[in-house]
């Protein structure tokens, strides 16, 4: 009975490692706009500039989700998500330390880096926790901290702009971080990681055509037609070295 409470008392850190890294990284993709209108006239930019707060972010992370998830089955799903944890952490302080725009959207894209890094292999994280049994409810309980916690990032942002500095917005991540970096080493199973080989151009190919999209976007939003066309043309090629790729790699 004592070897089943700590074993279940284990799992339970395991599962609080996770989502305390889930939540600042859910926090973070929404969090920032609430402050863009105070961080543009501290940073003395317009309105639209510091849009690149935001999209810095989301655009990291929809670049590098899939080739990081692919990165976990070959070299351990534990290894990447500590290594975003840390990534973000970092990144969150040189936010908080950021004087001007251009440095403050490097970090946020580093800061994008982590966060896919942690959102790429939380799921097969939460699959080697729980039993067969109860993996549904433990993927239930991640859909539920990933959308609470996506929902309360304005709310918390008013909140902390309502006593102090935007600088705090980024600062609150780093002691989450590290508890959930210290709970993540001493209490998340080191699996071996499987045999398949990883995919670099694969890989590569996949963040290219994130980065590509992004900038397609970006276009569109800024009005900016010579940007947009020659991303969507970007994106269409490489597309075709994707699929010829795969092809390749089937036959």
């Amino acid at each position: 009975m004592g070897i089943y409470k700590r074993s279940e008392c284990v799992s339970v850190l395991a599962v609080v490692a996770i989502s305390l890294s889930i939540i600042i990284a859910m926090l973070d993709s929404t969090i920032a706009n609430v402050a863009l209108p105070v961080i543009a006239r501290e940073f003395d930019v317009t309105a639209s500039a510091s849009i690149l707060i935001v999209n810095a972010y989301q655009f990291a992370v929809v670049a590098s989700l899939l080739p990081l998830a692919a990165l976990g089955k070959s070299v351990g799903n534990k290894r990447v998500f500590e290594a975003g944890v840390v990534f973000f952490a970092i990144s969150s302080l040189g936010c908080a330390l950021s004087e001007t725009l251009n440095i403050l959207t490097v970090f946020r894209v580093i800061q994008g880096f982590g966060a896919a890094a942690i959102l790429s292999v939380n799921a097969a994280l939460i699959k080697e926790i729980y039993s067969t049994r109860l993996l549904g409810r433990g993927l239930g309980i991640n859909v539920m901290i990933v959308s609470v916690s996506a929902a309360a990032g304005p709310s918390i942002a008013s909140a902390i702009l309502s006593i102090t500095s935007w600088h705090w917005l980024f600062i609150i991540n780093i002691p989450i971080a590290i508890a959930s970096l210290i709970l993540s080493v001493f209490f998340l199973n080191k699996r071996k990681p499987s045999r398949a080989e990883f995919d670099r151009k694969g890989a590569a190919l996949v963040f290219k055509l994130g980065t590509m999209f992004s900038f397609f976007v970006m276009g569109l939003t800024k009005e900016i037609p010579a940007m947009a066309m020659v991303s969507f043309a970007a994106c269409m090629l490489i597309l075709t070295e994707l699929y010829q790729n795969q092809k390749h790699k089937a036959d």
